[in-house]
């Protein structure tokens, strides 16, 4: 079997790529948004689900359901676990939906970069009380440190994101001011009377 600590650890990192990923916002992605296709989801979410539910209440749950029952009725307990999932991810899906419409942009993003960081650190901290369950401090210099590094991390990339983001908000609007300073000069004085040529 696969030790806690580890599956702690991979799914602390996947919550962690995931925070920095919710803060990049590239024009691949907004183009493939615009034409419909959306290029890892299917795998961010199947990632996201398959090692958040690893050791998790539910699965637990299931194990617990499915020896009760016995291999007999393990396609039922399978099925009816899969549907309770499947509801309650419905459920989240069409909130996330609604949430979407009323809030503005990069509102979810930010929310969603929150959420995976805090997940990813407290993950972090209990793999490593898992790990060195004898040694607290341990635990806590080791989860700070990555922390900071974390912190840091996001800090660069956030800054290189609006950087690139503000120059290429400004092509399209120098773009538009020098085609508007173009047609002013090529048409001469003003036809509606003013002193301005």
């Amino acid at each position: 079997l696969i030790p806690a600590w580890l599956i702690k650890f991979i799914a602390a990192a996947a919550f962690m790529y995931f925070a920095i990923t919710s803060l990049i916002k590239d024009d691949e992605e907004e183009d493939a948004k615009e034409k419909g296709h959306f290029k890892f989801a299917p795998l961010t979410v199947f990632c996201t689900f398959f090692v958040a539910e690893l050791g998790d209440k539910t699965q637990l749950t299931a194990m617990t359901f499915g020896a009760n029952e016995g291999l007999s009725n393990a396609v039922i307990v399978w099925l009816a676990c899969s549907l309770g999932l499947f509801l309650a991810d419905i459920i989240g899906m069409l909130i996330g939906y609604l949430l979407k419409s009323k809030t503005p942009d990069g509102f979810l993003n930010t929310l969603a970069f929150f959420i995976f960081a805090i997940f990813g650190i407290f993950t972090l901290y209990q793999a490593m009380n898992l790990l060195t369950p004898e040694k607290q401090n341990l635990s806590l210099f080791v989860t700070a440190s990555v922390s900071v590094i974390f912190v840091i991390a996001c800090i660069i990339v956030f800054i290189k994101q609006h950087k690139n983001k503000g120059s290429a908000d400004a092509l399209p609007y120098l773009l538009k001011m020098s085609i508007r300073a173009e047609g002013l000069r090529k048409r001469g004085p003003c036809q509606l009377h003013c002193r301005c040529t």
